[in-house]
């Protein structure tokens, strides 16, 4: 989505829901981002804070218009540049349950305060957007240092790469000051300039800025050579995913930089793989370039000139993985019988295998142990259900929360987004009356009620075929049935699978 539609799409939202208190934490949950960034994009294209705007609609039922920032583009100059790597001894400017946060002014404030410190007179500063080791996202300040030099007590040595980079700045004589400034040069790059340009930006890249001299800048990573440029309403469906990576498969797109393109985290995008094509990305990329040589041998190539052009470093490394692969060596390769799955024609064969009811259920509670988190491995999700569906969690052990033999297992499974992660994990755990002494280990959960279309196979018990029945309905159901009924899916809500008595129903929220 781009970015004046999705603004413009945030704050319709906020005018419909004026008396749920809209804020920007609750934004940001609803658009999978950190409140912080959510406020910097927020006050960067209207002339408040989400915060600000949300109590003002609350306060005021007349109030409805936002003040949309108009950018004047005369006074915003743009040059090119190839800087080398250097990094930023940075710490972070914006806690999370700051009210009425401001990240851009936030920053600039900090800069000021910083340049009149003696031991920081005359140095650059940078400001970016930065995630941890736990996918958290923290907007970081600090001054520029050298690889020689140590990184400042408490802080974090940023590393920006080496690239080419656009460089925004707005006219100096402008009596605005630095956030005013910085401001309108993230409204006009993410907007006017973005449009004519996207293609050229290297979406993967560090975006910064620098505050050097009582100036503020942007710095906007590009790639060396323009990409070939997609049409602007591309869509990448699941069923794309293979054929896009087979067209770029010489260009050894890192798995990230896919995730990306997709619209997921890294994590969820390699979990999502592996459900729908049974194989990680990785073996995938791997087995195609295996399966393009061989085609290639077949055709009277050369051995080195076909290793060299996949990517393998010498003929013998090759030679090794293609016994791996296909059981003989290259010399007396015969066709291998590695297939993808086709996504329509699975759909097309197994759909009338499910039952699907439309019903209006209530609101449920359920306490969830995360069994993958956004850290975790490439694992195979249907063999941790499998081994889950009838077992408590160890912190559940002698708590009133632990299985009762004597009634029905009723467990609930789903994605889930914690509001300070900007990734997703996938948790586990039982359907609860109440929150009452939740252990720290399990995370409460409450699923709106409403209209669902629920879906079930035509087998009295689905024990036996866990992974079987999971991957169906990711395949029927997300890939088939939601892509035939988007209209009537309801993705403000949860969509979650619930395993009863050893049968697993797949939950679909609709509109009501």
């Amino acid at each position: 989505m781009k970015y004046e539609d999705m603004m413009e799409e945030c704050a319709h939202y906020m005018k419909e829901h004026r008396t749920e208190g809209m804020n920007a934490g609750k934004m940001s949950q609803i658009y999978c981002y950190t409140k912080g960034y959510f406020s910097y994009l927020f006050s960067a294209y209207f002339e408040m804070t989400a915060d600000e705007y949300g109590r003002r609609l609350s306060e005021d039922e007349s109030f409805s218009e936002i003040p949309r920032r108009q950018v004047d583009e005369s006074k915003i100059s743009v040059f090119y540049q190839q800087l080398p790597e250097f990094s930023v001894a940075a710490m972070p400017m914006v806690p999370e349950e700051a009210k009425d946060s401001d990240p851009i002014e936030m920053a600039a404030q900090t800069y000021i305060r910083k340049k009149q410190d003696p031991k920081h007179r005359g140095k650059t500063f940078a400001s970016v957007w930065w995630h941890d080791e736990n996918c958290r996202m923290y907007y970081l300040m600090g001054p520029v240092i050298t690889k020689l030099e140590e990184r400042i007590e408490k802080s974090v040595r940023v590393s920006i790469p080496s690239s080419r980079y656009a460089i925004f700045s707005y006219d100096e004589k402008d009596p605005g000051g630095l956030a005013y400034k910085l401001k309108n040069l993230v409204c006009y790059v993410h907007g006017p300039w973005m449009k004519k340009n996207r293609d050229w930006v290297d979406e993967c890249g560090y975006i910064f800025e620098v505050y050097e001299k009582d100036q503020v800048y942007l710095f906007l990573p590009l790639f060396s050579e323009k990409k070939k440029k997609e049409p602007e309403d591309k869509v990448y469906g699941v069923d794309t995913w293979t054929k896009y990576i087979d067209e770029h498969i010489m260009e050894n797109i890192p798995i990230p930089e896919l995730a990306k393109m997709f619209h997921y985290s890294v994590q969820h995008f390699r979990h999502v793989f592996r459900l729908y094509y049974d194989m990680s990305v990785s073996d995938y990329i791997r087995k195609r370039k295996l399966q393009m040589a061989a085609e290639e041998l077949r055709q009277g190539h050369k051995l080195i000139e076909v290793a060299l052009k996949y990517g393998f470093k010498t003929p013998a490394g090759f030679t090794r993985a293609f016994e791996n692969e296909f059981n003989v060596t290259p010399g007396a390769y015969s066709k291998g019988t590695f297939e993808v799955v086709d996504l329509t024609q699975y759909y097309n064969e197994y759909k009338d295998r499910l039952k699907v009811s439309i019903v209006n259920i209530k609101e449920l509670k359920m306490i969830g142990h995360t069994i993958l988190d956004s850290r975790g491995e490439d694992v195979d999700i249907p063999a941790q259900i499998y081994y889950w569906m009838d077992k408590d969690f160890p912190c559940l052990a002698n708590t009133r929360f632990s299985c009762n033999r004597q009634r029905r297992e009723d467990k609930i499974a789903m994605w889930y987004h914690k509001p300070e992660y900007i990734n997703i994990e996938y948790i586990m755990g039982p359907v609860v009356d109440d929150f009452r002494e939740v252990p720290d280990d399990m995370i409460p959960v409450t699923i709106d009620g409403g209209k669902y279309a629920i879906f079930e196979t035509d087998r009295q018990s689905d024990k036996e075929n866990v992974s079987d029945t999971i991957r169906m309905y990711s395949r029927c159901v997300f890939f088939g049935w939601v892509k035939e009924h988007r209209e009537r899916v309801d993705l403000m809500r949860f969509t979650f699978e619930r395993y009863i008595d050893n049968k697993i129903y797949m939950y679909v929220p609709i509109k009501n």
